[in-house]
């Protein structure tokens, strides 16, 4: 992680076809200077380290935010000259494959941790309870690697107290460890940082998109087709031999086949 904030160009995930229309998609701080960013060409691939240059637009997208305000997004598209993959770059406050913004999904976060039921989350904020379920199921199992993440950036950034109070709860303790990132950001730039550049944007880089990613899965065997398990150390290990297989009586085999009716479809 570099000791400056730079404008744009941090990598959020692979996306598929229906998200932002796009392969790769970027968030961006100041989705304002983008334009002159990609002109320049001082924006660099994420993938080869080419220079990212002007491709087109996204599809349009509306972000719902706090106190049911929207916004209309249209991100801009770039494409490398060195490998010529395309990329989207969408605001560093919204959350890829979600039509929330990241203040709303805090503020239903927030009264969680304060022990609201999802159902009033949903009632305050304005989407289905459903979807509240959803944002508390994936920033908990999300958390413990965004804590860390939060402290990393909290500690590149000049704030030396790691450890702080537990909050009760783990999604509790994942907010207060990106809201301590985004102060040591603030504190550690002061004016040199734009001034349009909002808290949102600044904890949107620091969860860099993963608030509500969808888990790992987990690579599977063709052979068992289940998770690979490592053998038990006594079968590696045990020099015995194994037990004889006792011969099948042929009068319960005849039974068998007789119940089943494959011993009349032989006679026949």
């Amino acid at each position: 992680m570099q000791h400056e904030l730079p404008t744009a160009g941090l990598v959020v995930e692979q996306g598929s076809s229906d998200a932002w229309e796009g392969t790769v998609v970027l968030l961006v701080a100041m989705t304002s200077d983008v334009e002159d960013v990609l002109t320049a060409g001082t924006m660099s691939c994420p993938s080869c380290s080419g220079s990212l240059r002007p491709w087109g637009y996204a599809r349009m997208r509306v972000l719902h935010g706090s106190g049911g305000t929207r916004r209309r997004v249209r991100p801009r598209r770039a494409r490398c000259r060195g490998c010529e993959v395309t990329h989207v770059l969408a605001p560093s406050d919204s959350l890829p494959r979600r039509a929330h913004l990241l203040e709303l999904v805090v503020a239903g976060l927030l009264a969680h941790h304060g022990g609201v039921g999802h159902r009033k989350i949903a009632a305050r904020v304005g989407v289905c309870p459903d979807t509240v379920r959803r944002w508390i199921r994936r920033a908990t199992a999300n958390a413990p690697g965004l804590i860390g993440r939060a402290r990393l950036w909290s500690f590149q950034m000049g704030d030396d107290t790691v450890v702080s109070i537990p909050a009760g709860t783990v999604v509790g303790d994942l907010l207060n460890a990106v809201g301590r990132a985004a102060t040591a950001v603030r504190r550690r730039f002061g004016v040199r940082l734009p001034a349009g550049l909002t808290t949102w944007e600044i904890a949107g880089r620091v969860l860099a998109g993963r608030l509500l990613a969808p888990p790992c899965v987990p690579e599977r065997s063709s052979r068992s087709r289940g998770l690979v398990r490592p053998l038990r150390a006594d079968v590696v290990t045990s020099t015995a031999t194994p037990r004889p297989r006792t011969p099948r009586d042929p009068q319960l085999r005849h039974h068998r086949e007789c119940r089943s009716g494959r011993f009349h479809a032989h006679q026949e």
